[in-house]
């Protein structure tokens, strides 16, 4: 026969951590050591142990995605930006009319692909179940960096080139987000190729 558990003994470790969210577990153990318990922060105070632990894990995961990105538009859109001023887009001012948005567009360009690339990489590469929180850090950062980095090659004290600037790093950030969305697209099975029914050898 079987000895029941006793109804008054303190639940062991797993009884104690299942569905109970962290600020309840630190006000039991404070009150089993007779302190008072300290206020978890909003963000984590009703997450579970095992909740926390996926969100630290995913964290972990998605660390170096981000730096990986980050690395290559940072590093990438430098390089690019060189390039065609050395050799594609050689005035650095007073450009007017198509000459002067050619410019502009060739200069943008590369930054854009980049942040589509930085997108695709989140969402392919990290595992995270709600990639788009970090899409939109991300995206953040990359139209932040672009706002700084921009380069206006038309004349001097437009009024236009903050618009253009504005423009840009909005195209940077949409950009984002439209790799995080071709990551998404499912890929093509057998079953989409050939319909539901038996695949003939």
């Amino acid at each position: 026969m079987t000895e029941e558990k006793d109804a008054g003994a303190p639940a062991g470790p797993n009884d104690r951590a299942d569905g109970v969210g962290l600020q309840e577990l630190v006000a039991r153990e404070a009150a089993r050591k007779g302190q008072t318990a300290p206020t978890l922060p909003r963000a984590v105070a009703n997450l579970t142990p095992q909740q926390l632990k996926e969100k630290v894990e995913g964290v972990r995961r998605a660390a170096p995605i981000l730096v990986a990105a980050w690395f290559c538009y940072s590093i990438g859109g430098r390089v690019a930006t060189f390039a065609m001023q050395r050799y594609v887009v050689r005035e650095r001012s007073g450009l007017t009319g198509d000459d002067l948005w050619m410019a502009q567009l060739l200069l943008a360009a590369p930054y854009i692909v980049l942040a589509v690339v930085g997108g695709v990489l989140l969402k392919t590469k990290s595992g995270l179940r709600r990639p788009e929180r970090w899409c939109l850090a991300l995206a953040a950062m990359y139209a932040l960096s672009r706002l700084r980095n921009f380069l206006w090659c038309g004349p001097a004290d437009s009024d236009v080139a903050m618009i253009t600037r504005l423009v840009d790093a909005a195209a940077v950030f949409a950009a984002t987000f439209v790799g995080l969305g071709l990551g998404t697209s499912k890929p093509r099975t057998e079953a989409d190729r050939f319909g539901p029914g038996p695949i003939e050898p």
